[in-house]
Parts: C-alpha cells; structure tokens; sequence
C-alpha cells in the first residue's frame, strides 16, 4: 500500500522569495504543544530563537542597619588613613627638627619653655641703618613674657618684686675684619614708667646685674661669639621702656672708644629689637 505523504503548501520566505525557490524549513519545538499543557512565552521565544524580552531585575533596598555599618567601615578608612599621614608628616618633622636646639620654639612667635618666642624671619644679611652705620643682624630678636626667668643678680630680685610685660633682646654685628663688634640690645617694659626709671638706675650701677643678654642666655646659637656682659655698655628710658646695650669687639685690639661708640649708636635699635613677631 502506498503512503500519501501531505506536504505543506510553501509559504513565501521574508525579503521577497517567491514561491518555488526552496523548500520551507520546519520548526522544531522543543515538546508538543497541547491545551492543556501551558507553555511559558519566554520558552517559545527561545525555542524559535528569539531573545525573550528580559524582565526587570527588582532593586535590592538597602536596610537602615546595613547603611550604618556601611557608613562605620568609611569613617573607619578615612580615621586608619589619616592616622598614617599624621604619623609621616611626624616623622618628617622629627627628622628636619633634629639639628634644631631643644630650647628653640617648634613654630615662629610660638614660645618656648621660658617663654620667649622668636622672630618668623631668619636673620637677613641687610643692615639696619642707624644714620651712617649699619647693624646686621646676628640673632633676630627673641621675645618673653617674663624678666624674672630671664636676668641675674640683684636685678632678678628687682624683678621678683615687679616683673616686666615684656622682654625683647636681640644681636647685631658692626664692623667687618678686626674691627667687628657684637651688640646685644635689650628692651624692657614695665608696667609703669616710674618702675623703668628705677631699673635704668639699678642696671646703670655697676655689680648689680642685668636683664641676660643672648650671649649669656646660650641663645647664641654659636660659641664663636664674644661675651658681651661687663663689655661696652649704654641705656635709655622712654616711658615704660628701657633699652639696655653691651658690646664687645671679635678680636682684641679694638680700642674703647669704639666699643662705646657702637654700644651709644645701637640704642636706637630698640624699635627693631621690640618689634612684635610678623
């Protein structure tokens, strides 16, 4: 007996293939389609090789209590990273400290342990004029809230009594080669005028001691410089300020008049000398 095979009448292809031109080709399920058995659309796509169209992805709400921990694990990175900066800005700073003295302020104007505070400004190597001379300075000038701390003699006992507001003292330098003399000037305010008048008539009087000058103090910086206590010595009063001067000469030889003079003429660098820190 012969089969009848029935065939399905060609269809025509997408993009304009007439009927004829090649056999239809059969799609093949992946299972049989019944009423009874639903197919899901996704897998039908998929079967004829279609993309499915995709199904939006709900967004996972972030809790209240997960925010916080969150938030606690940034703080923590930022604090454990700032940690590690402080400590190698500390470093660094240790490091270019170390050929620092122990008794200079860490800042500029910041004061130390005896309460002084020095200028911002390195000593520069321009001379401030006093009429025809220039003083260049040595050590830029050093503040201090006390005189007490800060003198000898019976000039410490003066001040026990009625220490001063403040206490500027400075080096300079005049002359070169062997005619070079160092200048130390002081500048003292008392609370009262009447108060400078009696230090000026202590200090003018010869043993009885003096506010101390950088030399003494070992606020130097350096052992190559001359003491200037009980050398070439000059004051004044104005008000409640007393600008006290002593000089001594790097080399022997320098004659006393011009130790004396040096000493008259650096009085009028008492402005200079109490100049507040910039």
């Amino acid at each position: 007996m012969s089969e009848h095979r029935q065939h399905d009448t060609p269809r025509p292809r997408p993009g304009g293939v007439s009927e004829g031109d090649t056999e239809p080709i059969p799609i093949q399920l992946s299972g049989t389609l019944d009423d009874d058995i639903p197919v899901d659309d996704g897998e039908l796509f998929t079967s004829l090789g279609a993309r499915a169209p995709a199904e939006p992805t709900p967004r996972r709400r972030i809790r209240p209590g997960e925010a916080s921990g969150l938030l606690a694990v940034a703080v923590l990175a930022g604090l454990l990273w700032w940690f590690i900066r402080q400590d190698d800005d500390q470093r660094a700073a240790s490091d270019a400290g170390q050929s620092s003295q122990s008794s200079q302020p860490s800042e500029p104007g910041e004061p130390n342990q005896t309460g002084e505070r020095t200028q911002p400004n390195q000593p520069d190597r321009k001379p401030e004029r006093v009429g025809d001379t220039g003083y260049f300075v040595e050590v830029a000038p050093v503040h201090a809230r006390t005189c007490r701390a800060n003198s000898y003699g019976r000039v410490t006992e003066f001040f026990a009594d009625t220490d001063c507001r403040r206490l500027s003292r400075a080096l300079y330098t005049i002359g070169r080669g062997a005619e070079r003399v160092l200048v130390s000037v002081s500048v003292v305010q008392m609370p009262r005028p009447a108060g400078a008048a009696a230090l000026k008539r202590m200090t003018d009087t010869s043993g009885t001691g003096n506010v101390a000058d950088l030399v003494r103090a070992g606020r130097a910086g350096s052992a190559d410089l001359p003491k200037v206590s009980g050398g070439a010595y000059a004051s004044a009063v104005s008000g409640n300020r007393v600008t006290i001067v002593e000089a001594a000469a790097f080399k022997a030889g320098v004659g006393e008049q011009r130790l004396t003079e040096a000493a008259t003429g650096a009085l009028r660098l008492g402005n200079h000398t109490a100049a507040p820190p910039r």
